[in-house]
């Protein structure tokens, strides 16, 4: 609901999130287990969060056990938050059977958080 690229996403630290002026402020990006700068200028610029997401966010520093400031928001917990999560595991784990409740995605299909991006800017 963002139009933010996975590797911004997996980079985040609940620092970047301003929950009172519900913004993310993209800093650095994660690509292939490398961080990085974001891709683009345009990707610099704070990005506006739907109320909706701003409460998911909150509800999950709440219950995760990384929710410090300079934790990543979506901390990997086999690295006991040393990195952020992998994002295939995220894709086969969660996104994916997610989608599928609501849509026909045909066998070998590539489908990610790419797939997502397209969707919103559509």
């Amino acid at each position: 609901m963002t139009g933010l690229r996975i590797g911004e996403v997996l980079a985040l630290r609940w620092a970047n999130v301003d929950a009172e002026r519900a913004l993310i402020h993209v800093r650095s990006n994660y690509v292939r287990g490398i961080f990085g700068l974001p891709k683009s200028a345009a990707s610099k610029k704070p990005v506006v969060v739907p109320i909706i997401v701003m409460g998911l966010l909150k509800k999950w520093r709440e219950t995760t056990a990384y929710a410090g400031d300079h934790d990543y928001v979506f901390a990997s917990e086999r690295r006991h938050g040393k990195s952020p999560r992998v994002p295939n595991m995220l894709v086969e784990d969660h996104l994916r059977p997610a989608a599928e409740k609501v849509i026909t995605i045909p066998k070998n299909h590539r489908f990610g958080f790419h797939n997502l991006r397209h969707a919103l800017s559509s």
